[in-house]
């Protein structure tokens, strides 16, 4: 538990020192009720934090765009920063539109700097969309939990950052 206390504080700060306006996560107010045996039942209001953005709120989720990473940078060349707008590009992909940024690493190295650096490139690749006038409605750091391969000399496919197009439910 020491671990995710750790991350979520550094990805809050990470995300509240970039001076960004990113919904990271979203916080609301709900009603939780909790029991256990031989005790009674209580209800109360509080606070809920979740790591990502509901789904909910949105109706579908198209992958855009896969970029690449060498190993230990989050470092995009202008080469990558082409491809991703001409992907958005292709993709008839609006200023206006919503998307949201994921980052992945490879299982070499630290499973808590991977996790880090992953999050690192999605902040990266929010930050040039930004840049350029796209809306980034979340992002988020999967650190290794979600590789494309678990083949050793293949793991250059696991260090990458999708941009997913968000299409909203909610007319806002």
């Amino acid at each position: 538990m020491k671990f995710f206390r750790t991350v979520f504080i550094l990805t809050i700060v990470l995300l509240l020192d970039s001076g960004s306006n990113i919904d990271a996560v979203e916080i609301r107010q709900d009603r939780c009720t909790w029991g256990a045996p031989l005790t009674k039942q209580i209800e109360i209001d509080t606070f809920v934090i979740d790591k990502k953005a509901s789904n909910s709120s949105f109706s579908s989720l198209t992958k855009i765009h896969t970029t690449f990473f060498t190993i230990g940078s989050d470092l995009i060349d202008s080469k990558r920063k082409e491809e991703i707008l001409t992907a958005l590009s292709n993709n008839f992909t609006g200023k206006r539109s919503k998307l949201w940024v994921v980052g992945h690493a490879c299982a070499l190295g630290n499973k808590d700097k991977n996790y880090l650096l992953s999050l690192r490139r999605a902040k990266r690749v929010y930050e040039f969309l930004s840049e350029k006038g796209f809306t980034v409605k979340a992002i988020e750091g999967k650190g290794i939990d979600e590789p494309l391969t678990n083949k050793r000399d293949k793991f250059y496919l696991n260090r990458r950052v999708e941009i997913f197009l968000l299409e909203d439910n909610t007319s806002s």
